[in-house]
């Protein structure tokens, strides 16, 4: 869950119920945050049960010796757990000393009950606390999006320069010192069917708040015709923006612990502009932008990186498709044949050599083939072309094509 639980594992030895617990060790943890607590045993799996940042309650049911518990608390530790607490004088009457060495290096939280506890009541008590956060937190998000409704006339054009100033509490002057663009976001079309909540909506959101932050933008998010959108305002270097924009999509899907086979979240970026009146183009371009990424699973969601698709898109009705397919074809065959007839890697050496603008050195890394193979390689590609694939007419015809046929492929 991505709402923040605000409650720490300091303030968890500072409630009633565990006023009795002695802290042995961990103790530069106890800033660490909890999304939940758990009984569990040694017996438990803990990867099935454990998502990380929760306070595990064990009394170590059946263990003779401490230090069997050893390679559980490994585990649990592997997991980032955000705390420990372990019911002494039941099974076990000390704790070991390789599990204090390592909840002080994990900066994990490591306590212990001399006297027996309940831990039902335990763990009772600190769920109500837990959702008493959350129910806090989910509010006060909800609250924020709805102050950003009014951004609904700014993305259909509906609003003046100086109201939008006036909303953001900055000057027209300062509007135009920074970079605005749209950003919208969905799941991955996949094979599995992906609810949403308003819960999960919220969740995003805040995290997205954050991450864009952390990256010096400002993310205005609130909801346009079904979708999470967000305005996003840019302070930071003007020649890091994507860079900058790609970690938030790289760490919003670590922070939602993206499993194998579950969607990634996709964030596509229109048209980016220091004026604000031009929110509305950056709107629409980046639902096409949206809508490239999901039909094509394209690695580009930004939307001037889209080069070609963003053209092909727009004249795929066009009736002369056809005529600039066999286009397409008749520039890139003779190569098409060679790869099928003889096995080999001839259109992908191609492509690769011209992203990296014809340096040899980094195409034969990116292939992971030797210099004299890549050599090789572009003779062949030359000699079947009858010309130097580099020769700028050339190149710029090749690139293209080599474009439009991976377009129709996917288009298929």
């Amino acid at each position: 869950m991505l709402i923040n639980h605000r409650i720490t594992m300091g303030e968890v030895l500072d409630t009633e119920d565990f006023r009795d617990a002695e802290l042995v060790a961990g103790g530069a943890g106890l800033t660490n945050e909890l999304s939940w607590v758990h009984i569990l045993e040694t017996w438990d799996d803990s990867n099935k049960w454990i998502d990380g940042n929760e306070l595990i309650l064990c009394s170590a049911v059946g263990v003779k010796k401490g230090e069997q518990l050893i390679p559980f608390f490994k585990q649990l530790l592997e997991k980032k757990i955000s705390g420990f607490c372990l019911q002494l004088n039941m099974y076990v009457d000390e704790v070991p000393q390789e599990m204090i060495r390592l909840a002080n290096r994990h900066k994990v939280p490591l306590l212990v009950f001399h006297r027996l506890v309940r831990f039902i009541d335990l763990s009772r008590n600190l769920i109500r606390i837990i959702l008493e956060y959350v129910n806090q937190d989910y509010l006060l998000e909800k609250q924020k999006l709805d102050a950003n409704y009014w951004m609904l006339d700014w993305l259909n054009g509906n609003i003046s320069e100086q109201r939008i100033a006036e909303h953001l509490e900055m000057s027209r002057f300062e509007l135009k010192k920074k970079y605005w663009f749209i950003t919208v976001v969905e799941y991955r079309k996949s094979k599995i069917t992906y609810q949403w909540s308003e819960s999960i909506y919220l969740s995003i959101a805040k995290a997205l708040r954050m991450m864009f932050e952390e990256q010096q933008f400002i993310f205005y998010p609130f909801f346009a015709n079904g979708l999470l959108t967000g305005i996003v305002m840019d302070y930071g270097p003007n020649d890091t923006w994507k860079e900058r924009f790609e970690t938030v999509t790289e760490h919003i899907n670590k922070n939602l612990r993206i499993q194998e086979g579950k969607p990634q979240l996709l964030l596509a970026c229109g048209y980016r502009s220091n004026d604000v009146k031009d929110i509305p183009r950056s709107y629409k371009t980046a639902l096409g932008t949206m809508d490239i990424c999901q039909k094509f699973q394209g690695e580009h969601h930004i939307y001037e990186d889209l080069n070609l698709y963003f053209i092909l898109s727009l004249i795929k009705d066009s009736n002369h498709m056809d005529d600039l397919k066999d286009f397409v074809m008749d520039q890139i065959k003779p190569l098409l044949t060679f790869d099928i007839s003889h096995n080999g890697k001839l259109m992908q050496t191609l492509k690769k050599y011209y992203e990296n603008n014809g340096n040899k050195q980094l195409t034969a890394q990116d292939l992971n083939i030797t210099r004299q193979s890549l050599y090789y390689r572009l003779e062949q590609i030359e000699d079947i072309l009858g010309m130097d694939p580099l020769s700028p007419q050339r190149r710029l015809t090749l690139e293209m094509c080599l474009s439009f046929y991976d377009y129709f492929l996917k288009m298929q």
